[in-house]
């Protein structure tokens, strides 16, 4: 199981892609650090299959001056390493595929989540892949599965960790879990294990001496 994160986003008017549910949400940028979107600058959110995608190059404009950026795209697991020195703006979220990144300002976008036998999931070809399913199965690979599954992706109404009635759209800060023991029964098995000499009795032997 892995629950996406939602991208970061830097400038006023800026907007990180949410985090997904099968695919992350996408964003919106500011360009001209006016508060107004940049329709020209994107990042798709990621899949089952691909990371997020991103416009490039990519120009912003501010105090400073105007100039042109790159973008990286998501990836399966974690968001793509960049070099030293880059000054990054809106980063992709985290998740299943990671969303995408952008250079110097503007909104990243959301990653997305998997559950192992959720309907429209895909899973991984096997330990020592991270290429999706020839069969496009929704099982992973070890055959462990869940049932009775509900994924919510980050802008909508969900239950939230903080009590066990409270909801909200999506929870802020950092990932958060919360179980929830749906019955009291339980299962208990003991085995219990003993060195076969502790049953064998001990023979003690009394000597008397006659007169």
């Amino acid at each position: 199981m892995v629950a996406a994160g939602g991208g970061s986003a830097e400038w006023p008017g800026s907007i990180g892609g949410n985090a997904g549910g099968l695919i992350g949400g996408t964003s919106k940028s500011d360009c001209r650090y006016n508060g107004i979107i940049c329709p020209e600058i994107w990042t798709k959110g990621a899949n089952q299959t691909n990371g997020g995608t991103a416009s490039r190059p990519n120009t912003f404009q501010d105090d400073s001056g105007t100039g042109n950026y790159n973008s990286y795209d998501g990836i399966f697991g974690q968001i793509d390493k960049v070099k030293d020195g880059v000054n990054l703006g809106g980063m992709g979220g985290n998740g299943y595929y990671s969303g995408a990144t952008l250079e110097y300002a503007g909104g990243g976008s959301g990653g997305s989540s998997f559950i192992s036998g959720h309907k429209n999931c895909i899973a991984l070809e096997g330990q020592y892949s991270n290429n999706p399913s020839l069969s496009r199965s929704n099982i992973h690979y070890s055959g462990l599965y869940f049932t009775q599954t509900q994924m919510i992706s980050g802008n909508e109404t969900m239950p939230l960790y903080s009590s066990m009635y409270a909801k909200g759209i999506g929870n802020k800060n950092e990932g958060c879990i919360r179980i929830t023991i749906l019955t009291k029964d339980c299962s208990c098995i003991c085995n219990s294990y003993f060195r076969m000499n502790y049953f064998i009795p001990n023979i003690i032997l009394l000597c008397f001496n006659s007169e």
